[in-house]
C-alpha cells in the first residue's frame, strides 16, 4: 500500500528542462514473483528462474510517451543523460531472470554457467558466460564474458550505454564462509 517512488509525469522544453514528478502513498501496488529451481546431481546441473511483477513499473505506451519527451528536450544526447538514466531504470512492468550451472564441465574442477536477467516489457537484458576453474582448495579461477542486448531506449542498453561486451577475470583466494 502506496510507494515511495517519485514518477515522471511529464518532460517539457525550458531552461532548465521542466520535469514534473508525483508521488502516490495512497494506492495499492501489486508486485509479485515466480521462481524455479531443478537440480540433476548425476549431471551435475542446476538451473534456477524467475518471472517478477512490478506494478511500480510504466505501462508501455507511458514509457514510450517519456522517451519521446526526453529526447525532444535533450537531443541526440539524451541516452548518456544521468536524468535519462534514471527515467530508464527500472521503468519495466515485467522481468525475468534464468540460470544454469554445470557444476563439472569437461573436468571435476571445472565449472560452466550462464546467467541473463531481462525486461520484458522493452526486450533488454544482459547474459554473462562464465568459466571457473578450481585450481585447489581456497583458490580458483573465473574468467567471464557480460554482454547487454536490447532495441533503442530499452533499460540494459541506456544503463550499459549501448550494446556491451565485457571480458572479466578473477583469482579467487580463501573463502567467504567464516
Amino acid at each position: 500500500h502506496g510507494s515511495d517512488r517519485l514518477w515522471v509525469d511529464s518532460i517539457s522544453v525550458g531552461i532548465p528542462p521542466v520535469i514534473a514528478y508525483s508521488g502516490d502513498d495512497s494506492s495499492w501496488f501489486f508486485k509479485g514473483t515466480a521462481g524455479f529451481m531443478w537440480q540433476q546431481s548425476d549431471w551435475h546441473l542446476t538451473m534456477a528462474g524467475q518471472y517478477l511483477y512490478d506494478g511500480e513499473g510504466y505501462e508501455n505506451a507511458t514509457r514510450d510517451a517519456l522517451i519521446e519527451d526526453a529526447h525532444a528536450v535533450l537531443g541526440s544526447t539524451a541516452a548518456s543523460n544521468p536524468l535519462f538514466k534514471l527515467l530508464i531504470a527500472g521503468s519495466g512492468r515485467h522481468y525475468a531472470a534464468l540460470s544454469a550451472t554445470l557444476a563439472e564441465f569437461l573436468h571435476e574442477d571445472l565449472s560452466l554457467s550462464l546467467f541473463g536477467m531481462g525486461n520484458l516489457s522493452d526486450f533488454s537484458g544482459f547474459a554473462r558466460l562464465s568459466l571457473g576453474w578450481r585450481m585447489f582448495t581456497g583458490m580458483s579461477l573465473n574468467a567471464n564474458a557480460s554482454f547487454a542486448f536490447g532495441v533503442k531506449d530499452s533499460e540494459y542498453l541506456v544503463l550499459n550505454d549501448g550494446p556491451a561486451i565485457r571480458l572479466g577475470l578473477a583469482l579467487n583466494l580463501g573463502s567467504a564462509s567464516f
